[in-house]
């Protein structure tokens, strides 16, 4: 699955993971796109937790698995 264009939020990096904020429920397994000037980044993460935390929002912990740089 791809978030493009979804309004997501980075909550935390920590050497064991990342936590987000999405308004949507994640997959199990989630590719990240960013976009910043010139560089181009994507990140596998696994999802490792979630929960609902409003109507339409939701948190997730997750590991990154692969990250590519363009």
């Amino acid at each position: 699955t791809e978030p493009t264009g979804l309004d997501a939020e980075l909550l935390n990096v920590g050497a064991d993971g990342l936590a987000m904020g999405l308004p949507m429920q994640p997959a199990e397994k989630l590719r990240i796109a960013i976009q910043t000037g010139a560089l181009s980044a994507g990140l596998d993460v696994e999802v490792r937790w979630q929960r609902r935390v409003s109507r339409d929002r939701w948190e997730l912990g997750g590991l990154v698995t692969g990250v590519s740089l363009t």
